[in-house]
């Protein structure tokens, strides 16, 4: 079974699900089941305001966000609200990971490079903790990446030190 989930913001008033579907068994065709479908109103997240140039290098990260009261109605859904944020360095850098699974709260952000923008986003998501109660199947509904908000340090990032130390034998 799979379990997938998507996140798009609506450009009309209908919608059109198509699926692809591709078997491992040569003989066997392209068929596919859905039992369990749900369209609701996705999870909400939002940055906190930050400078745009810190000097230093680091700065306080806050997020926040709203499940939505469709989610909240679900018939015994447990459903707990967590959020993901990402980063990347300068306007071309690739997305990476920051933090995973978070509750809403504020970190500290520390730059990988000085005089470059570092951009940051965080999404939303509602789901129930596995083996935990609630309404079956564990429906799991992302929200959309917010948009980035961007700061750029004028101090050198910390550099990680390698210590050596003697090996001493009897």
């Amino acid at each position: 079974w799979s379990n997938l989930r998507l996140s798009v913001t609506a450009q009309a008033e209908t919608i059109t699900v198509f699926g692809r579907i591709r078997s491992p068994f040569q003989w066997h065709g392209n068929h596919a089941f859905i039992d369990a479908f749900s369209l609701v109103e996705a999870p909400v997240a939002t940055l906190a305001d930050f400078p745009a140039q810190v000097n230093g290098n680091s700065v306080n990260v806050g997020w926040q966000g709203v499940q939505g009261t469709q989610i909240d109605q679900i018939p015994g859904g447990a459903y707990q609200l967590f959020f993901d944020l990402e980063f990347k360095v300068g306007e071309d850098g690739e997305w990476q990971p920051w933090l995973t699974g978070q509750e809403s709260g504020e970190s500290l952000f520390t730059a990988t490079q000085a005089n470059v923008a570092h951009h940051i986003r965080v999404r939303a998501r509602s789901e129930q903790v596995p083996g935990g109660p609630g309404a079956w199947p564990n429906h799991r509904f992302p929200g959309e990446w917010s948009a980035p908000r961007a700061v750029t340090f004028t101090d050198t990032p910390p550099q990680q030190h390698t210590v050596f130390l003697p090996n001493i034998q009897n």
